[in-house]
């Protein structure tokens, strides 16, 4: 508004530095316009005779203002054995409202090595209704999206980091640019006036024991060799006869367990299944004489 309480107008006061004269006009806070506002100018002079009217405009440059990124947490670790999920990235820019501005996901390997093929992000894709204003790239370790602050919030709400390889630490970057947004129109395609920012987290990958295979194939015949023992009986004997001679010719058999006549009454004086047992109703082979 001029700063004035007439209505009618304000006296203009000469600068005698340069013998121009002066209006002092504030527009309200946060407000701009290439014709925000207009105004008329007359020269009067000491008997009473004035000039014609010469009418002008008011143009307010809009001042752009930055955008902001927000991460959870500056490191993520994650188990080997599913899809780790960085949440609750959050991003703002207080010029674009609806318009969009873009935001780009990158993970990056801290040793500089080349990504393997099956490494890379993905974004929430409950919330890409319209996949066609994102784009994968670099063997989907990036993804671009122009889109209003409030889809890019929903995107980067759940970003997905697949198939991560353990010992390798990475970088999850989240880079937000206004694309000039709050900037004056004359100005809004130069780029200076693009104002950014991004945030960055650490990534890693850790084994989770549970994910190791099966076992080695000394454990998975000792639990057979477990469950026949417990069995009883002459079938039980017999069943631990049998798993003895397939455990032998399995690799790989020890000489402190398998000796060439582990069968003999000399090699059994330690083995329990060779002893004698009155009690018993059976049999047991192998304690017959061979």
């Amino acid at each position: 508004a001029v700063v004035s309480t007439q209505s009618t107008g304000v006296a203009a006061p000469r600068n005698d530095a340069d013998g121009l004269w002066y209006v002092l006009f504030v527009p309200a806070p946060a407000d701009w316009g290439v014709v925000y506002g207009s105004f008329a100018v007359r020269a009067f002079d000491d008997y009473g005779a004035s000039s014609q009217r010469s009418p002008g405009i008011i143009r307010i440059k809009a001042v752009n203002q930055a955008p902001t990124v927000n991460m959870t947490a500056t490191e993520f670790v994650f188990s080997n054995t599913h899809s780790g999920i960085v949440s609750g990235t959050t991003l703002d820019d207080p010029d674009s409202g609806f318009v969009s501005i873009l935001m780009v996901v990158t993970l990056s390997r801290n040793d500089d090595l080349s990504f393997t093929n099956s490494e890379n992000i993905s974004i929430n894709t409950d919330a890409l209704t319209v996949k066609k204003n994102c784009q994968t790239s670099h063997n989907g370790t990036k993804v671009s999206c122009n889109d209003s602050k409030a889809k890019l919030n929903s995107y980067a709400s759940q970003i997905y980091v697949n198939n991560l390889l353990e010992n390798v630490n990475y970088t999850l970057t989240v880079y937000v640019n206004d694309l000039g947004a709050g900037a004056d129109p004359s100005e809004k395609e130069n780029a200076a006036s693009h104002l950014s920012a991004q945030a960055s987290a650490t990534v890693s990958i850790y084994l989770d024991p549970q994910s190791l295979s099966g076992g080695s194939p000394s454990g998975g015949s000792s639990n057979a060799m477990t469950g026949a023992l417990i069995g009883g009986g002459a079938a039980g004997a017999a069943a631990a006869a049998f798993i003895f001679k397939k455990l032998r010719s399995r690799k790989p058999p020890t000489s402190a367990f398998f000796g060439e006549d582990q069968f003999a009454d000399t090699a059994v004086s330690v083995n329990p299944l060779y002893e004698g047992d009155a009690t018993l109703h059976f049999d047991n082979p192998l304690f017959g004489e061979q």
